[in-house]
């Protein structure tokens, strides 16, 4: 599961959910939607707070060090995020190509 999870962009939590019936070869795999979240400062069509300048404090950011052995879906599971959402905040393009070293943003 873990793979076909990577394929799609998903936790295999979320494709386990998905597909709560023992599963045998050959059934049909429902696949959740993966949801990108859109990355922090980005512009946004919403109201904004007009006149009095304030600030709403930015909410550090989470990061990880990718670690040899390590793989997108096994990180999203451990900070309950998605595949799809990590890739989202670190440009990545290719979700089976990450670094032992490599510092990831955590959404």
């Amino acid at each position: 599961l873990e793979s076909i999870a990577n394929k799609y962009g998903v936790t295999p939590r979320e494709l386990v959910a998905a597909n709560p019936q023992l599963l045998k070869p050959g059934d049909k795999l429902t696949i959740p939607i993966a949801i990108a979240i859109p990355a922090e400062g980005s512009s946004s069509s919403g109201p904004t707070a007009g006149g009095g300048g304030s600030t709403i404090p930015a909410t550090p950011k989470r990061t990880y060090t990718v670690k040899a052995g390590d793989s997108l879906s096994g990180i999203a599971v451990k900070y309950s995020t998605t595949v799809a959402a990590i890739a989202s905040a670190n440009n990545i393009t290719n979700i089976n190509n990450i670094k032992a070293g490599q510092v990831l943003v955590i959404p």
